[in-house]
């Protein structure tokens, strides 16, 4: 875990699944404490290489997701739009591997926003809806398919909220 003491999970091709959480009111947070290791023994579609470390159904067409990709360490938070539009999304600079990192993904109904270790890593506009991906699509944690592969993902103190918190809150989080 972040500390000698504390476990965490590590996950590849395994993944944590839970029932989906509500969007009555087009916000909410999700944020964890997470380490990635690389690129993990899944491959996604040709030219991809990353996993998701976060999904609500599939991200592209309809859900979300948050996702890492490789050789450029970047995070993306991708909101699923039917055709023609596909995936809005919102990236960062890269990210270390093999060092501990809070994130926040939050959408307020107005604007996608990452946070990384307590800082605004990545913003951009989105009014529209959340599209879901029907009655089976789970809350996962890591590896979820849809084009991507996985990564070695260590996770610590996962939350969602159903309000998109402060940059202050998300800072004193971090």
């Amino acid at each position: 875990g972040r500390f000698p003491e504390k476990k965490a999970v590590r996950l590849d091709r395994g993944f944590f699944t839970s029932e989906p959480f509500a969007l009555t009111n087009k916000t909410f947070t999700i944020e964890a404490w997470f380490k990635l290791n690389g690129p993990g023994a899944l491959t996604g579609n040709p030219g991809n290489v990353g996993g998701t470390l976060f999904s609500m159904g599939i991200g592209y067409w309809s859900g979300l997701r948050l996702t890492m990709s490789y050789p450029d360490r970047r995070l993306g938070f991708h909101f699923g739009c039917p055709s023609p539009i596909n995936a809005v999304s919102v990236g960062t600079e890269p990210v270390s591997d093999r060092v501990w990192h809070h994130l926040a993904a939050t959408w307020d109904g107005q604007r996608m926003r990452v946070y990384l270790d307590g800082l605004l890593a990545g913003a951009g506009p989105y009014t529209g809806e959340f599209f879901p991906s029907g009655p089976d699509a789970r809350f996962r944690i890591g590896y979820a398919s849809y084009g991507f592969g996985s990564v070695v993902l260590d996770v610590d103190e996962v939350a969602v909220y159903a309000h998109a918190l402060s940059a202050l809150e998300v800072l004193r989080h971090a």
